[in-house]
This record gives structure tokens, C-alpha cells and sequence, in this order.
């Protein structure tokens, strides 16, 4: 149940071609996550919670309509309906020069890479989803690895070189997949007879 505080409803502005996206998913978060979506006219989402509504249900229809208007393809923002799955933005405004103009089309164009290498290769590594938008770097993926994703993307944009980026996100892998082998480890020792 939720508080009072939470029983108000959520109101999202979209982008009016993104509303048309939202529009024809409404039923499957509606029916998945408890609550109740209006597509208004002015290109307003707005999110009203059901009497049995968790405020976890509430969050993710909040976290996919937002994944949705930053870019994401329907079926990549729908995975924020599971519990490990998490949206991260990078507000690029906070990176930039403001009195360079062409600096936040350096930013942009040192995540996204020669033909796109840089995005597709921080997503394999880190098996997450990254848009990158006009003011924005969304990231879709479970904590752990956004966490990995993101701290690749700022190294970028911080200037590191693509090569040193890489090698830490092998690195990072290695380690992630190190300790899922302890963990894994660890579980089967209580297991034995």
C-alpha cells in the first residue's frame, strides 16, 4: 500500500512522437505494474496509482515511460520492469564548457565513437542499453554494470583515451566475473552433504 504521499499522481512531458510509443504500450504497463496511464493531449503522461499499487510499481512505470522518451526502443525500456534493472542519465550539461558551443558535440561524439564502436563496445561490455540524446546519456542495465557503464562514459568524456577506457571495462569484467565464480563457490560449499 502506499502512503498518501505517493497516492498523487505522476505527471511525465514527452516528447509528442515518444507519447505515440507510450500510447500503444499503456495496457502492458498498466495491466504488469498496477496502475493507470492517461496520454493527454499536450503530450503529458500521467501515471495514477490503483488502491493496491506498490510504490515499486509506481517507480518502474515512472522509470519506463522516462526510458521511452529519452530513446530507448519499447522492448529494451519494458526491461525496467524487473527488480535488477535500473535507468541511469548523464546530464551532459554538467560536463561542458558553457561558453563552447561545440563542446558538447565533442562529448557526444567521443561516447558515441567512429560509427558507433564506442557505444556498442561499452554495451557488450557491460551488457547494458546506452542512448545517447541531444542533452542526455541514458543507461539501461542491472546496478552493478550501469555503475560500470557510467564510470566508462565519464572517463570518455573526462578525456581518457578509447584504448584505456576499454581495458578497464575488461578488467572490471574480469573481476565481476571472478567474484560470481566465489560467490558460486561459496553457495556450493553449504550445499554439499
Amino acid at each position: 500500500m502506499l502512503s498518501n504521499y505517493f497516492r498523487s499522481k505522476i505527471v511525465i512531458n514527452v516528447d509528442e512522437n515518444k507519447a505515440k510509443y507510450i500510447s500503444k504500450i499503456k495496457s502492458v504497463i498498466e495491466r504488469d505494474l498496477n496502475v493507470k496511464i492517461a496520454v493527454t493531449n499536450d503530450s503529458s503522461i500521467i501515471i495514477e496509482p490503483k488502491e493496491d499499487t506498490r510504490i515499486d510499481e509506481l517507480m518502474k512505470s515512472k522509470a519506463i515511460i522516462e526510458a521511452i522518451n529519452y530513446g530507448f526502443q519499447i522492448e529494451d525500456a519494458l526491461l525496467l520492469k524487473n527488480d535488477d534493472y535500473i535507468l541511469d542519465v548523464i546530464d551532459l550539461r554538467d560536463y561542458i564548457d558553457k561558453s563552447k558551443t561545440t563542446h558538447l558535440a565533442r562529448i557526444k561524439g567521443r561516447v558515441i565513437g567512429e560509427n558507433g564502436k564506442a557505444r556498442k563496445t561499452i554495451e557488450e561490455l557491460t551488457d547494458t542499453k546506452i542512448v545517447i540524446s541531444n542533452k542526455c546519456i541514458a543507461m539501461i542495465g542491472n546496478f552493478e554494470n550501469v555503475r560500470a557503464a557510467r564510470e566508462a562514459i565519464e572517463m570518455l568524456i573526462r578525456g581518457r583515451q578509447h584504448v584505456t577506457v576499454y581495458r578497464w571495462l575488461q578488467s572490471w569484467r574480469r573481476e565481476l566475473k571472478r567474484r560470481r565464480i566465489e560467490h558460486m563457490l561459496r553457495s556450493e560449499e553449504f550445499e554439499l552433504p
